[in-house]
């Protein structure tokens, strides 16, 4: 596992779950994180303090302070729910128990909501600063909306309620199911609530598992079959989650057995219809297996789902793969004889070329990229603290780890804050309802541009005012062509620009 400052975390056989935390005398030494026969593991992007470890059958860890102290007894970290159903430490799971953690800077759809207590009187369009849930900070201006729930002006000590857009799921494979909570980050939740995302009759062990970055799809595997379980968005209340309820809007869907054992399943970070699956023995001649439907099949059919793409590579094991974060096409892979990888899996026959730079052709075990943006959220208007983004980290067997920076992303860099604009960007009504306002001071004559985003970056509204002397501006919107939801806005002058968002009821 890798943290977005670069600190790296790996499981080992009987020496524990080794923790390079950048802070030796070389950027190379480890200290023991956790005791036994480490696997799976990994770091919260939203909170960089937050760690997480597995142990044989189901045991699980979890840190707060860099590795300083750690939870890991079952009632810390599991509730009732899930400890009725699994012997955790015994036959409740995989001896190398997966887990993932899936987190996102900007959750349009979050149920979680901060009651932020006012230290002094707000008013429109102020900017506040909210600690979220998860150590982050929610920046929000106040609106017409908190003024009138708070009876019309925000005095010292009333209460304003805003979304905490920052998400996070953790997931564990165990036996026959798997489980998910959305606190795993949350400190204040000791255990954190479980929920059975999945529950396959007759499966046996979780061995592997994988989100897909958009976080409505887990997609898992027994060894043999691969899973899907969907629409994981929209699956936010205990009653939503939990598969075992007949209230549960989540679907599993097997979508494959494989002749094999499967070792690991990629996700194409783009599109998760694109799924990479791989397998690691010597008694078959195929080992690489790529759908572009994973996500919307409905067959169980395993040659309906998937083509080989084994190529030109040799009959060998492999045991992980990535797709890269910046060309679907771009496939590493992990093998018994070191790193291989195609410029193009949707070939009908990959070319895969040997990538031992600086790496021995020896078995790597696991491959994982660092997807997430370096420095500056967009759509959170928050710095990430992320410095990896595109960093390839391979975990091999008894060579240590390594790093490839080949595809690392760009630098993320703040928006500027406009001099010609004095003040912020009011909006107002907001939520919107017919019609809204953009009002800001501008300090000489220009041309304003205003810009509006949905969350998916597309742009759906643009309008150019020209030659706005100095002074109050003000500009009416009318939304009657965009549906509800929450929008980005930039208004920009002189080559200036400001940021925020509002949202159409």
């Amino acid at each position: 596992a890798y943290s977005g400052d670069g600190r790296v975390m790996g499981g080992t056989q009987d020496n524990g779950t080794l923790y390079i935390d950048l802070l030796g005398t070389s950027p190379k030494n480890a200290k023991e994180f956790s005791g036994g026969d480490g696997g799976y593991c990994e770091f919260s992007m939203l909170n960089p303090n937050v760690m997480f470890s597995t142990v044989y059958y189901g045991q699980l860890s979890r840190s707060e302070d860099r590795g300083l102290t750690r939870t890991a007894t079952p009632a810390e970290i599991y509730d009732d729910t899930l400890t009725t159903v699994h012997n955790i430490g015994g036959n409740g799971a995989a001896f190398i128990t997966p887990i993932r953690l899936w987190e996102t800077y900007y959750d349009a759809a979050s149920t979680n909501y901060i009651n932020f207590k006012a230290p002094k009187p707000y008013v429109l369009g102020e900017l506040v600063y909210i600690q979220s849930k998860s150590k982050r900070y929610i920046k929000h201006y106040i609106t017409q909306a908190d003024l009138d729930a708070a009876g019309g002006s925000i005095e010292k000590d009333d209460t304003i309620t805003v979304q905490d857009h920052y998400s996070a799921m953790l997931a564990v494979g165990l036996n026959g199911r798997v489980w998910m909570t959305r606190e795993g980050i949350d400190f204040s939740k000791i255990p954190p609530k479980w929920n059975p995302i999945a529950v396959v009759s007759g499966m046996g062990n979780v061995q592997t598992m994988e989100f897909s970055a958009c976080g409505s799809y887990l997609y898992f595997s027994n060894g043999s079959t691969v899973y899907r379980t969907g629409n994981l968005h929209d699956a936010r209340t205990n009653a939503q989650s939990n598969a075992t309820k007949p209230t549960c809007v989540l679907t599993t869907q097997n979508i494959g057995t494989f002749g094999s054992y499967v070792t690991a399943l990629a996700v194409d970070p783009m599109n998760p219809n694109n799924l990479v699956v791989v397998t690691g023995t010597y008694d078959a001649g195929n080992h690489i297996y790529y759908s572009n439907n994973a996500a919307t099949t409905t067959s169980s059919t395993m040659t309906s789902n998937f083509t080989v793409k084994q190529g030109n590579l040799p009959d060998f094991p492999v045991y992980s793969a990535v797709i890269n974060w910046e060309d679907s096409r771009q496939v590493v892979i992990g093998t018994e004889f070191g790193i291989f990888a195609t410029s193009d899996i949707t070939a009908a026959a990959p070319q895969w070329t040997e990538e031992n730079n600086g790496i021995e052709p020896v078995p790597v075990f696991m491959l994982r990229q660092q997807k997430m943006v370096n420095g500056w959220n967009y759509e959170a208007q928050s710095p990430t603290d992320i410095y990896n983004h595109g960093v390839i980290y391979a975990g091999t067997h008894g060579r240590g780890i390594y790093k490839c920076e080949t595809f690392q992303g760009p630098v993320g860099i703040q928006e500027a804050v406009a001099d010609k604009l004095r003040t912020r960007v009011v909006v107002y009504p907001n939520p919107v309802t017919d019609y809204a306002v953009f009002s800001c001071d501008i300090t000489q004559k220009s041309d304003v541009a205003i810009t509006v985003y949905d969350l998916k970056g597309n742009r759906v509204k643009y309008e150019m005012i020209k030659n706005v002397p100095a002074g109050e501006m003000k500009y009416t919107f009318d939304r009657a062509d965009l549906s509800t939801g929450t929008y980005l806005y930039s208004v920009s002058t002189g080559g200036e620009k400001v940021t925020g968002k509002f949202i159409i009821q």
